[in-house]
């Protein structure tokens, strides 16, 4: 989308990526350029208001000619940052140091005054206690864990401590973390049982002896009992998944609804996740499988839509599993080994959701009496002692609001029950067992791997950190950076393995960078994992410091934009057509954390000629420079895997004519992106240049910066470093109106996106010269 002096004109090019266009603005006249400086800013006044943080304020200076366009900060004579007001907060500075600055002012023409007198000041003692985060685990473990490792970061170095009990101050704390001192700190913790729920309360001191005077909470529970050997299989719809229910799972495909809580009779169920695109669904079999046992089937329904009407028939349990945006209503049937078919949802707000039990599994039925799991002879032996009349209804077998004699025929003819199926020990590994239920058949299963740790993005400045996991048995556990490694052929095992617990120092970490580290076990029968388990982080980017590196010396700034708001005003305009634009929060964005932009896509967008747009006012004739932040969450994930995600595209028009710039990502399920750029001519369909970029991590922030010269050369900067430059034939004389970001992506046309995209950019810089 472009003008050329105030004539739009449109170039619609579907296949070419994150679109950077540029508006051609009509020639105007203007003054003589202003050669006086401003005059320079007075009562220079810096105030210590924290540990790490100064305050200025200033008195304006004046410039008649051009106006004050800002002012430079100064600190010990360097020049560490800028504002278009008369204070400025200066932050991340050392405890108990004194610092002097000086202020200047520019005027609109580019022309910088002398400094202002100095003013210095000390920052406070440092007081504050350690930052605690990331806590871990969280959720519930898998049954028969018996021991995990506890663990949290702090935003500096200190000792922690825990305990079980909570409000205990930290001088009294009996515990101290085995591995503590740094910014990581863990703890092997063993003992635990199936069913149980644990709370460790942690404060750490400072090497200044600055304590936390508050609990924090790492907080995890043990499944009450493994899951079943029961099996699902031939799902339709078939991008349906299975999992083991527990909270803090996900509870859809294709949106994040995070369960919160679950009735403890329910924990470790298997289940089938839906979709909630499929909300609209109808027919008597909408979702069809086969299951391998007996099984009562229970479908959650969300209360806020009538339940369907096929589900009427069904009983009600009274009883919700609970998500962060809706509670689900259970309702049970019981079903045969076989083909199973439930109806659509009938255009309900929300796609139901179907959990799965063994009816021969370890339930606490009417019959389980003293519920060990089984119905058996102290069953029987119960309900004999309870025949009397009295009305007990875990022991009311017939629902007759009595115990008598038929609830014992009934326990009886539930004990001795149909002639038994096939026996672990026959030395036939049957249908249904497995190396878990029967390895005297079916053989030893290798170790069973969770719990991995770290996670998400560790803040910036950490060097170093402990990489954990759990094994459900003893077991000696190996590490790569190379996925696909045997377990025999590689090179690394842990620095403390050969129980449940393995954990491994990891050094020499940088900011911005992502790590991914494949592991596998052996357990002490030789039996290896054949698959990798993937332990992924990455650490912050450093915040950036000072103007941006590559600006031309005297631009003067056009625009400056943190994304706390979607506001509009008159520097910048946003519209949202195939994406929707919101304000996330992510802590470790490098410029202005925690708000970002973030384009979202949901699944089901389409390709379209102009997705979610953001403009900038640019208005110059010659030149201009851009700076952002920006993270690629993945390549977006079509039908066809040779689809790829076109991340970025300049585009102008001069004289109706045009020239796209397109950086192509690689496929939708790589975790990198190899950017190729290309500077192609729209009038003529030319392709003058191709450059191959750097590589990319998705899910990593990057530092873009442009610098166009108009009729001249382009560059593009990449954390700093020149990732491409090329001199398109220009063939227009007009400048530039604005700037736009649009992201599609290519290869696409009658496709849509499968999976929720994200797009984030962080800051917007735009400048140009006087």
């Amino acid at each position: 989308m472009f003008y050329n002096n105030g004539t739009e004109q449109f170039t619609n090019n579907p296949g070419l990526g994150t679109v950077i266009s540029m508006k051609t603005a009509p020639v105007v006249g203007g003054s003589p350029p202003d050669s006086t400086p401003p005059s320079i800013p007075q009562n220079l006044n810096a105030v210590a208001v924290t540990d790490n943080q100064i305050d200025l304020t200033w008195d304006a200076s004046s410039d008649p000619e051009s106006g004050i366009s800002r002012y430079y900060i100064y600190r010990d004579s360097v020049n560490v940052g800028q504002s278009t007001t008369t204070s400025y907060s200066d932050i991340g500075l050392t405890p108990s140091t004194t610092y002097t600055y000086e202020v200047s002012a520019v005027n609109g023409a580019g022309l910088e005054s002398s400094k202002s007198d100095s003013s210095s000041a000390t920052t406070l003692e440092d007081t504050t206690p350690p930052v605690r985060s990331n806590g871990q685990p969280t959720g519930t473990l898998p049954a028969a864990t018996t021991q995990t490792t506890i663990s949290l970061d702090t935003d500096e170095a200190a000792t922690c401590k825990y305990d079980t009990t909570p409000n205990t101050s930290y001088a009294a704390m009996p515990n101290t973390f085995s591995t503590t001192g740094g910014l990581s700190h863990s703890q092997l913790i063993t003992g635990l049982t199936n069913g149980s729920s644990h709370n460790y309360y942690v404060r750490c001191q400072d090497t200044l002896g600055n304590t936390d005077t508050n609990d924090f909470t790492i907080s995890f529970s043990v499944a009450s009992q493994p899951p079943s050997d029961l099996n699902v299989t031939n799902i339709n719809p078939s991008n349906y998944e299975t999992a083991y229910l527990v909270e803090g799972d996900d509870y859809y495909i294709d949106r994040t609804y995070t369960i919160t809580n679950i009735p403890s009779a329910y924990e470790g169920l298997l289940w089938i996740k839906t979709a909630n695109n499929d909300k609209g669904s109808t027919g008597d079999n909408f979702l069809t499988f086969d299951v391998n046992k007996d099984v009562t089937v229970y479908v959650g329904y969300a209360s806020i839509s009538p339940i369907p009407a096929w589900l009427n028939t069904w009983t009600e349990e009274n009883q919700q599993v609970t998500t962060t945006i809706l509670n689900y209503d259970l309702y049970s049937k019981n079903y045969s080994a076989g083909q199973i078919g439930l109806g659509g949802n009938e255009g309900g707000d929300s796609m139901y959701i179907v959990l799965l039990r063994d009816v021969g599994g370890a339930v606490f039925e009417a019959e389980d009496v003293n519920q060990d799991g089984t119905v058996d002879m102290a069953d029987l032996i119960l309900v004999g002692q309870s025949v009397g009349g009295v009305y007990d209804p875990l022991m009311d077998v017939n629902d007759d609001l009595y115990v008598n004699l038929l609830d014992l025929i009934l326990v009886v003819i539930k004990i001795i029950g149909p002639p038994p199926g096939p026996t672990c020990g026959d030395g036939t590994c049957d249908a249904d067992e497995t190396c878990s239920t029967c390895p005297t058949d079916c053989g030893d299963c290798p170790p069973v791997r969770s719990n991995g740790q770290p996670t998400g993005t560790l803040p910036a400045g950490t060097n170093q950190t402990t990489i954990s996991l759990d094994t459900d048995e003893d077991a000696t556990c190996k590490y790569d950076t190379t996925s696909g490694t045997s377990y025999s052929a590689m090179p690394n095992t842990f620095s403390t393995t050969g129980g449940t617990s393995h954990s491994q120092l990891i050094t020499s970490l940088t900011n911005g960078s992502s790590y991914t580290y494949y592991v596998r076990c052996q357990d002490t029968s030789g039996n290896a994992n054949t698959d990798d388990y993937l332990i992924s982080f990455s650490v912050a980017s450093s915040p950036p410091t000072g103007v941006w590196e590559n600006e031309p010396a005297g631009f003067i700034e056009i625009s400056d934009r943190p994304f706390n708001s979607l506001t509009e005003d008159p520097q910048w305009t946003h519209q949202d057509e195939c994406g929707q634009g919101v304000i996330e929060n992510d802590p470790a964005a490098p410029l202005s954390p925690p708000n970002v932009l973030a384009k979202v896509y949901p699944p089901g967008s389409g390709c379209c000629g102009a997705e979610a747009s953001i403009e900038w006012i640019v208005r110059t004739d010659s030149e201009f420079f851009a700076g952002w932040y920006y993270k690629i969450e993945s390549g977006f994930q079509m039908p066809d895997p040779g689809h790829e995600l076109k991340e970025v595209m300049w585009q102008t028009t001069p004289e109706n004519s045009g020239h796209n710039w397109p950086s192509s990502g690689g496929s939708g399920t790589g975790p990198t992106f190899t950017w190729d750029f290309r500077w192609n001519h729209v009038g003529n369909g030319g392709t003058a240049d191709t450059w191959i970029g750097p590589t990319l991590n998705k899910g990593q922030w990057y530092k873009f910066e442009l610098h166009i010269v108009h009729g001249g050369e382009v560059k593009g900067w990449v954390d700093g470093e020149l990732a491409w430059s090329g001199t398109p034939d220009w063939t227009g004389t007009t400048g530039f109106e604005a700037i736009i970001i649009n992201d599609c992506w290519g290869g696409c046309v009658g496709d849509s996106v499968d999976n929720e995209q994200r797009l984030w950019y962080d800051h917007f810089y735009l400048s140009a010269p006087p």
